[in-house]
């Protein structure tokens, strides 16, 4: 009687130690997500962090491990090897509410889940297939080595991703989701620099970039300025437009205009920076998570100044008028040189379709 009631206690708790799965979002378990995301040992040397607000399935568990899944898509991927390192923790706080400074997402519970090398299958164009799970070359799956004990609240899971040389992937994207914004940028006028570019469909010249998808509650919105190298780049941020022809200062190049009344007015070098011709400077701002923020409109203008000041057309920049809740948010910047880089661009409204293991 002991030794049936032995075996039927360990049928029992093998059943419950028993590896399942989570895919997030739920969504996207048995359909494919609805966006293009970055999959780990893809592209350049790099150091990214997702936050992962996890559900109650996950909640007092432990992950043994977390999975990419390609997108879908008529590309024919190529394979390739990284060296990866992913760490884990709990993080300090909620997805939206992610930081620049990599190490402040995470907890005080660090812990190396994954050190070495990751492969990344061939896999064979989606036109006529559907991309599943259960094809290995459909998928990245990271064992975790120790798994990690999760409790509750946000996980953060760090990447630093090597494509190892001689066998980076050609093209190997991840399913990715994200959550549509109202946030929007307009341009008023024309660039007068000579190192201006014709911007379609707008079908005016610019020197001034920024993209909607960065001006959302919580996200870095980075703003760029083109111009001779080695100028110096100012962008004059300011929350009232105007329109004064610059001519009479006598400095200015022909046809500037200010149309900014700057209540900022941070400076940059504009440094070459191959492929692309001429010089570049960026300025990046987070996008406060603040009720005051939502819809808020204001106005940012570059000038650059080398042999005369020029100035770029006005952007009308209008911030999303809701705070993303899709519960995923991450952090990434390229590894350049010895060290990682301590911080990085954030983005609140988008991330990849993961698959957790857990027991």
């Amino acid at each position: 009687m002991n030794r049936l009631l032995n075996t039927l206690l360990s049928i029992s708790l093998a059943g419950t130690l028993s590896a399942q799965s989570v895919v997030i979002p739920v969504g996207a378990t048995n359909s494919s997500g609805d966006s293009v995301h970055w999959a780990p040992g893809h592209g350049l040397d790099e150091r990214r962090l997702i936050l992962v607000d996890m559900p109650l399935a996950l909640h007092n568990t432990t992950l043994t491990e977390i999975a990419f899944r390609r997108e879908e898509s008529t590309n024919d991927f190529s394979g390739g090897l990284a060296d990866l390192t992913v760490k884990m923790s709990i993080a300090p706080h909620t997805a939206v509410l992610a930081v620049p400074t990599f190490d402040l997402n995470h907890g005080a519970n660090v812990s190396t889940v994954f050190q070495g090398q990751v492969s990344l299958a061939p896999s064979p164009s989606a036109d006529g297939r559907t991309v599943q799970w259960s094809n290995a070359f459909d998928v990245i799956a990271i064992p975790l080595t120790p798994g990690f004990a999760f409790t509750s609240g946000t996980l953060a899971i760090e990447f630093e991703s090597r494509p190892v040389a001689g066998q980076e992937a050609g093209y190997w994207a991840a399913d990715g989701f994200h959550e549509a914004t109202n946030a929007s940028v307009q341009r008023i006028g024309e660039s007068c620099s000579p190192s201006a570019k014709l911007r379609r469909p707008d079908e005016i010249l610019s020197s001034i970039g920024i993209a909607e998808d960065g001006l959302v509650p919580g996200s870095t919105a980075t703003f760029s300025a083109t111009g001779q190298i080695g100028a110096t780049a100012a962008f004059g941020i300011g929350f009232q437009s105007t329109d004064i022809d610059l001519s009479f200062l006598g400095f200015a190049g022909p046809g500037c205009r200010l149309r900014v009344v700057p209540e900022l007015a941070p400076l940059a070098t504009l440094e070459a920076r191959p492929p692309l011709s001429g010089g570049f400077a960026s300025f990046p701002i987070q996008i406060p998570v603040d009720p005051g923020a939502l819809g808020l409109t204001f106005f940012v203008q570059s000038f650059e100044v080398s042999t005369a000041v020029y100035t770029s057309e006005l952007a009308q920049c209008t911030i999303a008028g809701s705070i993303p809740s899709i519960g995923v948010s991450g952090v990434r910047a390229d590894i350049v040189g010895p060290g990682l880089p301590p911080t990085g661009k954030v983005a609140t409204n988008r991330g990849p379709v993961l698959r957790f293991t857990y027991q």
